[in-house]
């Protein structure tokens, strides 16, 4: 069932799975740590508004490779009240087109009009209009329809504003090839960045990082390894080498 899902137990175990901090998260949704933890820890009172809650939630469930709706779904079920729960189900069923159905007594009282305007027609083919009396008038205009919009909701505060997850993240996929692996060291942006992780990568072990400045990487033995960049096979060649990793791939540094 939706509600019984344990919402930040899924998000926080998603994330250590991928080798990331919370910090590393925040840079790469652009939402601030402390928002992702009060999704991690179910705390969701300490985010401004449930418009908010249910943004940061997609957002963050998207990131992580999870269902954003599944886990949107179980939030509404188990967090807001009746009203909202029924909008929001409202929204998720397919548009059906609605034609009303005319009472019989509406459809007769047409009819009977409908005929009545052919007997004036004819009555005015005949010459049964008094010239003297000028032109009929024109018909009064029919109004055209006024479409209306949904007022948004009243702004609950200041709150602060959505910031949507960047659209060149370098994601980074590392998997060990054979069975001996690679030492790995990675770094955030340049050889000079933020140490990301160190160790030796060894069989059947991938490791996965994210961040939107680029990454560096400095592998022991390249043909240990595989790489993925956002999804695409890249080649790590050169025995013990470093590379700068960027959204359009992997280019190796000089040894100099």
């Amino acid at each position: 069932m939706l509600g019984s899902m344990e919402i930040g137990s899924t998000l926080r175990e998603a994330r250590i799975r991928r080798g990331l901090d919370i910090h590393a998260s925040e840079r790469a949704t652009r939402i601030r740590s402390s928002y992702l933890e009060a999704l991690e820890t179910e705390h969701f009172e300490l985010i401004p508004g449930q418009v908010y809650v249910k943004s940061f939630l997609r957002t963050y469930a998207a990131f992580l490779d999870l269902d954003a709706d599944r886990l949107v779904d179980a939030y509404v079920t188990r967090h807001e009240p009746e009203p909202e729960r029924r909008a929001h189900t409202v929204r998720q069923l397919p548009d059906r087109k609605f034609r009303p159905r005319m009472p019989g007594g509406q459809l007769s009282w047409l009819a009977l009009t409908g005929v009545l305007a052919v007997a004036l027609l004819v009555w005015i083919g005949a010459g049964g209009t008094d010239e003297s009396a000028g032109p009929l008038p024109d018909p009064p205009p029919t109004p055209s329809p006024t479409l209306t919009t949904a007022a948004p909701p009243p702004a609950a505060g200041t709150l602060p504003p959505v910031e949507a997850p960047p659209s060149r993240n370098v994601v980074l996929t590392l998997s060990a090839a054979d069975g001996t692996g690679s030492y790995v060291e990675v770094r955030r942006g340049a050889q000079d960045g933020e140490e990301l992780w160190v160790g030796t990568l060894s069989e059947g072990a991938s490791r996965r990082f994210a961040d939107a400045d680029g990454l560096w990487l400095r592998v022991g033995r390249t043909s240990g390894l595989s790489a993925r960049v956002n999804g695409e096979r890249v080649a790590l060649e050169g025995g013990t080498a470093n590379f700068l990793v960027t959204p359009s791939g992997v280019e190796r540094e000089s040894d100099g």
